[in-house]
């Protein structure tokens, strides 16, 4: 009897968890930096906090770390003053990208013909995982 009640409590097992949608990665986003333009090397040489209206673009760049290839990142602009408003996204898969245990991805916001408004700002890097929380870099035009 016991050992029919423990087959049918793994088999349950089993099928609850096969049932459920889990997207657990090994995939990480580390050295998150922002800057006015790369290095040579397609990486922020300081992480920067405060740009002028004339600052040609935000530009992020970070490390992609373990990836599969079907990962997403994804990259969303806002201006935070008041209501926060997505100004822009966009959305890479690891395996169009690069490869290789590390590897830096990057995205930017060109300059709008009438330059940066003052205020406050943030980017958000995110992975389509279950087990990554989203990295959040906050910033200003002065």
């Amino acid at each position: 009897m016991l050992k029919n009640l423990t087959a049918a409590v793994a088999l349950s097992v089993v099928l609850l968890l096969n049932a459920c949608s889990f997207n657990f990665s090994t995939a990480s986003v580390t050295n998150v930096s922002l800057c006015e333009a790369p290095d040579a090397a397609g990486n922020c040489p300081a992480d920067k906090a405060q740009f002028s209206p004339d600052a040609p673009m935000f530009y992020l760049s970070c490390n992609l770390n373990f990836a599969p290839e079907d990962t997403q990142v994804k990259f969303q602009w806002y201006n935070t003053d008041g209501q926060r408003y997505l100004i822009d996204e966009a959305t890479l898969r690891a395996g169009d990208i690069g490869s290789g245990s590390t590897f830096n991805v990057h995205a930017n916001l060109t300059k709008p013909t009438n330059g940066w408004p003052k205020g406050n700002y943030e980017v958000v890097v995110s992975l389509n995982t279950d087990n990554f929380k989203p990295i959040s870099k906050t910033f200003k035009v002065m």
